[in-house]
């Protein structure tokens, strides 16, 4: 399963894959040169990616087996 968000100002889209990282990816011109990040902390599937808050880039991912990683940008 992947699971999507997009930041609330749309800069910034994060992908939650099966094999339990995150991607994320800019999603604006000017981000373009950002590339693609991945951050792999999750032990299983990723089932749950939310922008914490509107305006803000901090990510919270939650996995299959309950871990909940809280991604400060």
């Amino acid at each position: 399963a992947t699971v999507l968000a997009w930041s609330s100002d749309s800069r910034v889209l994060a992908i939650g894959s099966a094999d339990g990282n995150v991607r994320l990816i800019p999603g604006v011109r000017k981000l373009r040169r950002l590339g693609l990040y991945t951050l792999g902390s999750h032990g299983d599937a990723i089932v749950s990616t939310h922008f914490r808050r509107p305006g803000s880039l901090d990510l919270v991912t939650v996995s299959r087996n309950g871990r909940l990683c809280l991604w400060k940008s």
